[in-house]
């Protein structure tokens, strides 16, 4: 398997530029070193996307890679501990409420949180965001899960500060990325990891005709990640996946429409 990191800020990646000895490509942003890799995606929703959309553009070792975005970010006083790394389980836009399950396989030792996509950086702790908060890990999951499978999206977060900094620029970003390496590059050495390209569910073929078809309805990302999970599932129960032209004849022109044709999709092939 391959392994690329995904970071917001150079900050991030420079230890661990550092650490894997990776050499800067021609691509902008993008550095590597034989099985692992680093893309810097930038901050925020508008720079995420366009820079997602770029690494994918030239990137094609996707079959065999596992993504991983790694970065700081704000946490819950209650709930998180500063410099500590958390494994992230669930991931929220706030703008527009989709949310995304990021489903780890590979046994690990640090404690998973829910994490919340802001719109701006947080500078004043509270109960709307319990856990961790950053700027780019939703568009990050919604950009990608069209191309891997969940299984092989990975999203770890290291707790920067609780939500109270004034001045960003004191946060030693990469005293915080090198702290977290060993744990980091421990993991990353699991034998378990090599298995995960023989778990891909679906093919690229049937991925591509199922986002075709999404596309035709105008599904939003979080029923678009809903079906793909179903559908995945009803594969692994049939061996194969059902005939799916018939439900993806009609456009609807309201949403009231699409979101009956999505009821009646998930009604009819989950288990």
């Amino acid at each position: 398997m391959k392994f690329v990191f995904l970071t917001a800020l150079k900050t991030e990646a420079k230890a661990l530029i550092k650490e894997y000895d990776l050499k800067e490509s021609k691509n902008n942003s993008f550095f590597n070193n034989n099985n692992f890799s680093l893309f810097i995606t930038g901050m925020g929703k508008e720079q995420t996307l366009k820079n997602i959309s770029h690494f994918l553009s030239f990137y094609k070792d996707l079959d065999e890679t596992i993504a991983i975005n790694i970065g700081v970010a704000g946490g819950n006083p209650k709930t998180t501990s500063l410099e500590d790394c958390y494994l992230i389980n669930k991931i929220k836009n706030e703008t527009n409420k989709d949310v995304f399950y990021p489903d780890v396989l590979i046994e690990h030792n640090w404690e998973e949180r829910s994490l919340i996509t802001a719109k701006k950086a947080i500078e004043v702790p509270s109960t709307n965001y319990p856990n961790i908060v950053d700027m780019e890990a939703s568009h990050i999951y919604a950009s990608l899960i069209k191309h891997l499978p969940s299984h092989r999206l990975v999203f770890l977060k290291i707790v920067s500060d609780h939500m109270d900094i004034q001045d960003w620029k004191k946060i030693d970003v990469d005293h915080l990325i090198t702290k977290n390496i060993p744990a980091i590059k421990k993991w990353l050495n699991k034998e378990e990891w090599k298995f995960l390209k023989q778990r891909r569910i679906l093919s690229n073929d049937e991925t591509k005709l199922i986002i075709k078809y999404f596309n035709r309805i105008k599904l939003t990302i979080s029923q678009q990640h809903q079906l793909i999970e179903i559908l995945e599932s009803y594969k692994k129960r049939t061996n194969a996946l059902p005939v799916l032209s018939k439900h993806f004849k009609y456009v609807p022109k309201l949403k009231a429409d699409r979101d009956k044709i999505f009821q009646g999709l998930k009604n009819e092939f989950s288990s």
